[in-house]
């Protein structure tokens, strides 16, 4: 966890791409994150310097409307073309 706000059951998570990880791989870590971490709101930030998110509107929409486990899930990708 980068940060959490206890108060507000809140868990802040911060990832940065590389060339050598695949959009899968990133699947997998975020996936994971959301099993693990018990808060109910969850804030995923995303560097994706490796650009290897192909559709970001997709991919975020796998994590956010779905409400995984009954969380609240945001997601937001920054690519160097919005930088």
């Amino acid at each position: 966890k980068d940060i959490v706000i206890d108060s507000f059951d809140i868990v802040i998570e911060l990832k940065c791409t590389r060339e050598t990880m695949n959009e899968r791989a990133l699947s997998e870590e975020i996936a994971a994150d959301i099993v693990h971490y018990g808060s109910k709101h969850l804030f995923f930030y995303i560097y994706d310097k490796g650009e290897v998110i192909r559709n970001v509107k997709c991919f975020k929409d796998t994590y956010e409307q779905k409400g995984i486990a009954g969380k609240d899930i945001k997601v937001k990708v920054f690519q160097e073309q919005e930088l």
